[in-house]
């Protein structure tokens, strides 16, 4: 009989241990499942956010005013103002001080974005205003460009600075036809 009673003790343990890692897994099974919803969550309220912000800087980009600066070795070489069609010479030396501070709060007005392009992006253009004011009016060529380093936006919005973790493929741009 002391068989008997082992046996049956040695059931009834492995039937509590079953239960008790039965009910173990199912609270971590749950917590498991309410991190993922709530990570869920925080990621779709975050895309949303990040579409909204990309969606209303290419809305409002080619409508703002645009004040180009041209980098040449680390400088400020040349500034202009774009409006419209017709760009305005401005002086470069306000410009130059920013840039090498990174601090152009003062010098842009409520409805202006401030552009840095660099001397390779110029080179694209063939120093051309009209092949410089087409890579304006395609967001996605002045993205492709952000991206490479050849352009700096100040303001730079929320969505530009996630855009650098953006893999190329998502962001396909068209190549120029020559």
């Amino acid at each position: 009989m002391g068989i008997d009673i082992m046996l049956i003790i040695g059931i009834l343990l492995v039937i509590a241990a079953c239960v008790l890692l039965f009910k173990l897994l199912e609270s971590v099974s749950q917590a498991v499942l309410m991190f993922n919803i709530a990570l869920f969550v925080i990621l779709l309220m975050g895309g949303v956010f990040l579409f909204a912000d990309f969606k209303a800087f290419t809305d409002s980009f080619p409508q703002k005013e645009k004040i180009v600066l041209i980098e040449n070795n680390s400088d400020i070489a040349s500034a202009a103002l774009l409006k419209g069609n017709t760009p305005e010479i401005l002086n470069p030396a306000p410009y130059a001080q920013a840039y090498q501070k990174k601090s152009f709060a003062g010098l842009i007005g409520k409805n202006q974005t401030i552009i840095v392009l660099k001397q390779a992006m110029i080179d694209k253009a063939n120093g051309n205003y009209g092949d410089l004011q087409e890579m304006f009016s395609d967001t996605r060529m002045m993205i492709a460009e952000y991206k490479m380093g050849n352009a700096m936006i100040y303001p730079e919005p929320v969505s530009f600075k996630l855009i650098r973790f953006i893999p190329d493929q998502i962001l396909q741009v068209k190549q120029e036809k020559k």
